[in-house]
């Protein structure tokens, strides 16, 4: 499934030897797709990578804007090489000032048949775009193998 340079919170991890540490496997095809979901699409590479997520912050939360996160992630996740089939939902929550979309992926990669069940927030703010990177809470919850 690939390897890279391992980030946390954008920045490159070094290992003990002071050399790269390296995401491989399943945390690679995860920073992959965490990366993808996070850049502003054109912000940095080919004019279409990335997603458009960025486009719901500060929008009410409602039916509309569901759909909106929703075709935006599959979009993005079709970008995706590795990607073999891909389920998303879309929860709202609201827990004081901070609302956030949690989005929760099932995506099976093309080289197995393990499902692997992701789970990313997407922050929205009225006024105010959230740090993703400090309120991050990304994870791999479990993997599921038929």
């Amino acid at each position: 499934m690939g390897a890279d340079v391992l980030l946390s919170k954008g920045d490159l991890q070094f290992s003990n030897t002071q050399d790269f540490s390296i995401a491989t496997g399943y945390d690679n095809l995860k920073q992959a797709i965490f990366n993808r979901l996070q850049t502003i699409q054109g912000e940095y590479y080919e004019s279409y990578y990335g997603s458009e997520l960025d486009k719901c912050y500060s929008l009410p939360i409602n039916q509309t804007l569901k759909n909106q996160i929703m075709g935006y992630v599959i979009e993005t996740l079709n970008q995706e090489p590795r990607v073999k089939s891909k389920e998303v939902s879309i929860e709202f929550i609201q827990d004081n000032n901070t609302n956030y979309a949690l989005i929760s992926m099932k995506i099976v990669p093309i080289s197995t048949n393990i499902t692997l069940n992701l789970i990313y927030p997407l922050f929205i703010a009225w006024g105010k775009k959230y740090d993703i990177w400090s309120k991050n809470i990304w994870r791999i919850s479990n993997r599921n193998e038929d």
